[in-house]
């Protein structure tokens, strides 16, 4: 049976965090003030808020223990993983820069409706749920992977037994 690895608030954290984190570009550090926020951005981060944004740092430590936790040599560092996450994603950097990825996609407009029908029943129920159809989502995908990594396998040795005769005939043969 399928576990959920996360749940409540934390869970949809984890689901944000997943779905912007490879969009997120480093930023370097500024020594200067903070300039004060664009309505743009307010919209954002108040987005950020409604499904979950001030549980990242909490999230990100759960979803990385979770995998860690699976490798028993790594179970004595639980503290120190739980440590690191939350001061590396709970500095507000990640707000800073999940803001910019939805300002970046999202207009202000689009923002303040998404943030709008969150704030419906549904939308609310949007939220709760994503995390769980998220997880069984990628547990299918998953199943269906393994079921058919067989058949991956075999297209990949047929694809590379094509480069290498390829290979082979053009060294035999450099002018065809």
């Amino acid at each position: 049976m399928f576990k959920p690895a996360f749940r409540g608030r934390a869970a949809g954290s984890a689901v944000l965090f997943f779905l912007v984190i490879g969009a997120v570009a480093a930023v370097p550090a500024s020594a200067e003030e903070p300039a004060a926020l664009s309505s743009h951005e307010q919209a954002a981060r108040e987005l950020i808020g409604m499904v979950g944004g001030e549980d990242l740092a909490t999230a990100v430590s759960d979803m990385m223990l979770s995998m860690f936790g699976q490798d028993p040599e790594m179970a004595p560092y639980e503290e120190v993983i739980r440590t690191w996450t939350r001061k590396v994603f709970g500095s507000g950097d990640l707000e800073s820069e999940l803001a910019r990825v939805y300002m970046d996609t999202f207009t202000e407009a689009e923002i303040r409706e998404i943030t709008a029908f969150y704030r419906t029943p549904v939308g609310q129920k949007t939220v709760a749920k994503m995390p769980e159809l998220m997880q069984k989502g990628a547990a299918i995908g998953m199943r269906l992977a393994g079921e058919h990594s067989a058949e991956l396998t075999e297209m990949i040795e047929k694809a590379k037994a094509e480069v290498d005769a390829a290979k082979k005939k053009e060294q035999k043969d450099p002018n065809s």
